[in-house]
This record gives C-alpha cells, structure tokens and sequence, in this order.
C-alpha cells in the first residue's frame, strides 16, 4: 500500500487488512486502517463500509463513545441519503429504543426462515432483556406475551429467567 498508494485497489487492501485485524481481535489496529483508508480515499467505493465498521469498532469494541458518535455524525453529514443511515442513527437512540429496533430485525428475520432455532432463542432473549431492562414500558405486556409464547415453541422458560 505504501509503495503503490495510487493502485486503484489500495482503498481495498485496506479494508481487507481492517478486517484481518478485526478478526485477529486487534481492534485498535483495524480502526487505524480504516481511518487511514478514509482519509486517503475518502471517494472509493468502500467508504461508506469503512464509516459503519470503524464507528462499529469504537462503539463496541474500543468502548471509546465519543469517537463513535463524531464518527457516525460524519457518516451522518457527509451521506445523509447513505446505504448506512438508518445503522448509523442507532447508536443516536436510547437504549429501549435500541433494543426495540434490534427485536423488530429479529422479529423480521424470524418472518423469514420461522423454524430457526437460533433466532427464535435470541428473539426470547431480546425479549427477556427488554422486559427486564425497561419494566416501565407500555411494550412489556406484549413482550412477555410473545417471549413465553417463543419460550415454549423453543422448550425455553422465559419467566424463570427474569
């Protein structure tokens, strides 16, 4: 990369080594990749990924918020109408909120492949987190509801866990 940084591919080297790094668990690495990637190439076709994955790796890896948040915010400013939008405004939202968001992706998931154990189990998960976490929310009786209703298709105790 650095002897050919005008290689049409260095943009790709670069968030292929991101990902490397991220899978050897060398997050701070893999942020410095993609960092550099889109500070030299802030155009190339894998700009908007390398947002998303460096602001993913400050936000739960590197537990560092503040670089997170100003990371999304510029994904936020620089590609309002971006793929990565909707991901990105996440991390803006309160916690209920959040959590709701991933039960409702779970629940759309689950509408796709309906027998799928694994997803069926993170779903009563979802559930049994949101209902524990947020027991003043008008959604707790519909999510005790629908999470014991999962814990039996699954053999699960969802109210034993709470």
């Amino acid at each position: 990369m650095q002897r050919y940084p005008e290689d049409p591919l260095a943009p790709i080297y670069l968030y292929r080594m991101a990902e490397v790094y991220y899978r050897a668990t060398n997050w701070a690495e893999a942020a410095r990749h993609l960092r550099l990637l889109m500070e030299k190439y802030p155009n190339s076709a894998v700009i908007e990924d390398a947002y998303l994955f460096v602001g993913n790796i400050y936000e739960e890896r590197l537990y560092d918020q503040v670089r997170a948040e100003a990371t999304y915010k510029q994904y936020l400013e620089r590609f309002p109408e971006g793929k990565y939008r909707a991901k990105a405004n996440v991390f803006f939202k309160t916690p209920e909120e959040k959590l709701n968001t991933r039960i409702g992706e779970l629940e759309y998931q689950l509408s796709q492949t309906p027998d799928n154990p694994q997803t069926m189990q993170i779903l009563a998960f979802a559930y049994k987190n949101f209902v524990q976490y947020n027991p003043k929310s008008e959604l707790v009786p519909k999510y005790c509801y629908l999470g014991g209703k999962l814990a039996s298709r699954t053999n699960q105790s969802f109210l034993a866990a709470l």
